[in-house]
């Protein structure tokens, strides 16, 4: 496509003028139905409930870990 929006498809592929544009034409229509065409939606997936449990299971572990290196509060009042 060039600066003022026309699409310009060469075809030199054949020595006859009449098979080029025919091989011209074929991919012209190739672009336009491959633009046609929606993209497949995602499905959405769900977590197992297994890995959600080992998520929050190591979720656990590691704050108790932290909780561990902080300093006991002192309350010498």
């Amino acid at each position: 496509m060039n600066k003022n929006g026309v699409i310009i498809i060469k075809a030199q592929n054949y020595r006859s003028q009449s098979r080029n544009k025919k091989a011209a034409f074929e991919r012209l229509v190739n672009l336009f139905t491959d633009a046609a065409k929606r993209p497949k939606l995602r499905k959405k997936s769900k977590v197992p409930e297994k890995a959600n449990q080992n998520r929050l299971k190591n979720k656990k572990i590691k704050s108790q870990k932290k909780q561990l290196r902080q300093s006991p509060n002192r309350s010498d009042d």
